[in-house]
């Protein structure tokens, strides 16, 4: 959990995949965090206990972690856009997963992002799926952000 948003998990760990390559078994996990320390740490309590089970490890590529800036210039835009459209401001929450915003912010330090979407459902999974009321609501969002921007 974050500490300094109560009930946001800010590292997660998940199982990618598992394949068999004769009598070799790949197990594959991915984890995230928006703090680049914290995932490595995750990442490395991974591997220390897939080495106790026997596991020989590997540690190969992962996204960069991306710490929001609430108080960013583009936020308050953002949220200010969000008022005037919806009537009130929008609801931040600071996610750890894997955003594009972690690999363009590594690229590109100090630039100012936001990352905001249609609502997913069970993202990453079997029954991952887009709320198909909330495309429109987010369709006329963006075209109002890029109006004002």
């Amino acid at each position: 959990m974050s500490p300094d948003v109560p009930g946001l998990v800010q590292d997660s760990t998940n199982l990618a995949t598992i394949a068999t390559k004769g009598d070799t078994v790949e197990i594959v996990t991915s984890q995230r965090s928006a703090i680049e320390s914290s995932k490595i740490a995750a990442a490395r309590m991974v591997a220390t206990v897939c080495r106790l089970a026997g596991f020989e490890t590997e540690n190969t590529g992962s996204y960069p972690g991306w710490k929001p800036e609430p108080n960013s210039d583009i936020v308050k835009k953002c949220q200010s856009v969000h008022e005037e459209v919806f009537g009130h401001p929008a609801e931040l929450i600071a996610m750890h997963a894997g955003l594009e915003c972690g690999v363009i912010g590594e690229k590109y330090p100090g630039m100012q992002m936001v990352s905001f979407g249609p609502t997913i459902v069970g993202p990453h999974s079997p029954a991952e799926r887009v709320e198909i009321p909330s495309v429109q609501g987010f369709w006329k969002y963006l075209k109002a952000v890029l109006e004002k921007i």
